[in-house]
C-alpha cells in the first residue's frame, strides 16, 4: 500500500520467528552470553519474518517521520510523526492506537531564518520513568508532555525547553520566541536520557550561521553551517546546564547513556574527506568536555570511505556496537584469539578485548533538500535469538 492512498497511517508489525527471551541469573551467564553474542547475530540474520497485521492510525497519511521508542515502562511505543505534528502512541502489548502528543512542529523546511522555517519535528523521542515524553523539535526546541493516562494532563505539553544559542540566532535571549526571525539553530534532534542524574542530552545537528553565505547550485542564497552542539538539560527543572560543541563536525547523532561507565556516548559524523568518531562526555562536569574520543577509519573498517556513522548501541556490560551486521561480523569476540586472565572463565578475556573494540557503520547518509531521510515506513521489529534486541532506525 502506497501512503498516499490512505486516509490513515497503517503501522506495519514485522515478527521475527522463533523469539526466544530467557532471564539472566548470574553475572557468570552474562559473560557468557556476550562471548555467544555474535553467534546468535549471525542467526538474527538468517531468522523468518512474519506479517502480523496493520494498525490504523487517523489523521494525514504519513510522509515524514523520525525516531521511534519502545518505552518498557508503559508498554508503549512512541512514533515521530512530523506528518500529524506530534507523537503517536502505539499499545504495545494489545497492538492499538492509544493517542498522540499534537501540537509540534511537523514537515517544516530548514534554513529559512524564520521560527516556521527553522527545521522540522517531531525528531527524537524518549520516555522517561516518570512518564514523561521528551522529543526534540523544530526551531531549536524540546518538548517535554505528560504520557501517563492516570494524569490530568495527559498528552499536554507541559514545557519548551530553548536549545538555540548565539553562534546561530541573533535574538536576546538566543532562540527568543517573542521573535520571528533571526532563528538559523535548526531542529533540535536526537536525545538521550541519563536516569541516574536525572538528565537529557540533546544535539542540535545541523546549525546556520546566521550571516554568512555559502551558496550552492540549488540555493545562491544558502546559510553556511556552523559546528554543531549538544545542550544538557536538567530533566526535574527543565533548566538549560549547558551546551558542547563539536568544531568540525558534519553532524551529530544520537546520545547514548552507559549506565556501566556513567557517560554518554554520541557519534559525530565528521567532514567531508575527515574521519567520524565516538565521543564520550560526562553530564556531571561543567563545563560539558569530551573526556574520549575514538576515531574511526571507515575506509579500514569496511572498505568503503566515509565520513558518516549511524547510531550504536551497548552490549550489556558497556562495550560500543552498532547495528551493521557486515560489519560486526567482521569483528566479532570469537575472531579475538586471547587466553583468559581467569581460570574456569575461558571467554571473559576474549569478551573483554572484543568489547573494547567499537562495531560500527560507515555510510553516506543521503539527505533530501530539507534534511529529512528519505524512507516512508516504520517497521518494529523483534530478532529471535536469548536476547530481545529492539532496533528503530532514524528517517531523519
Amino acid at each position: 500500500m502506497h501512503p498516499k492512498t490512505m486516509g490513515s497511517l497503517l503501522v506495519t508489525l514485522v515478527i521475527a520467528m522463533p523469539l526466544t527471551m530467557r532471564a539472566d541469573r548470574d553475572d557468570r551467564r552474562h559473560d557468557d552470553r556476550d562471548c555467544r553474542e555474535s553467534e546468535h547475530h549471525e542467526h538474527n540474520v538468517n531468522t523468518p519474518v512474519q506479517l502480523l497485521g496493520v494498525i490504523a492510525v487517523p489523521g494525514n497519511p504519513i510522509m515524514s517521520t523520525d525516531i521511534g521508542w519502545v518505552d518498557p515502562g508503559t508498554e508503549r511505543f512512541y512514533l515521530a510523526d512530523r506528518s500529524n505534528f506530534g507523537v503517536d502512541i502505539i499499545e504495545a502489548e494489545d497492538n492499538f492506537y492509544a493517542g498522540r502528543v499534537a501540537g509540534m512542529a511537523g514537515p517544516k523546511p530548514s534554513g529559512g531564518g524564520t521560527s516556521t522555517t527553522n527545521g522540522p519535528g517531531p525528531n527524537g523521542v524518549l520516555v522517561t520513568p516518570n512518564r514523561r515524553l521528551w522529543a526534540g523539535d523544530g526551531n531549536s526546541t524540546v518538548q517535554v508532555a505528560d504520557v501517563d493516562p492516570d494524569s490530568p494532563t495527559y498528552l499536554m505539553i507541559l514545557k519548551s525547553v530553548n536549545t538555540a544559542n548565539a553562534t546561530c540566532d541573533t535574538n536576546t535571549p538566543p532562540g527568543n520566541p517573542a521573535s520571528t526571525t533571526g532563528h538559523w539553530c535548526g531542529r533540535a534532534d536526537e536525545l538521550g536520557y541519563d536516569p541516574k542524574d536525572h538528565l537529557i542530552l540533546v544535539a542540535n545537528n545541523a546549525p546556520l550561521s546566521p550571516a554568512k553565505i555559502c551558496p550552492t547550485p540549488t540555493n545562491p542564497a544558502a546559510h553556511c553551517a556552523v559546528a554543531p552542539y549538544a545542550t544538557l538539560i536538567d530533566a526535574r527543572t527543565y533548566g538549560v546546564l549547558g551546551q558542547i560543541t563539536f568544531t568540525g563536525a558534519g553532524g551529530l547523532e544520537q546520545p547514548l547513556w552507559d549506565a556501566a561507565l556513567r557517560r554518554f556516548w554520541i557519534t559525530v559524523p565528521g567532514p567531508a574527506g575527515g574521519s567520524p568518531m565516538i565521543a564520550r562526555i560526562d553530564p556531571t562536569k561543567l563545563p560539558l568536555t569530551v573526556d574520549k574520543s575514538i576515531v574511526l577509519d571507515c575506509q579500514a573498517l569496511t572498505g568503503t570511505a566515509s565520513a558518516s556513522i549511524t547510531g550504536i548501541a551497548l552490549l550489556r556490560h558497556g562495550g560500543r556496537y552498532d547495528d551493521a551486521r557486515a560489519v560486526a561480523r567482521r569483528h566479532r569476540c570469537r575472531n579475538q584469539h586471547v587466553a583468559s586472565e581467569r581460570p574456569g572463565r575461558a571467554g571473559a578475556e576474549r569478551c573483554r578485548v572484543c568489547r573494547e573494540q567499537p562495531r560500527v557503520q560507515c555510510r553516506d547518509n543521503s539527505r533530501s533538500a530539507d534534511g529529512r531521510g528519505s524512507e516512508e515506513s516504520v517497521r518494529a521489529v523483534r530478532s529471535g535469538g536469548p536476547r530481545l534486541h529492539r532496533r528503530v532506525r532514524s528517517l531523519g
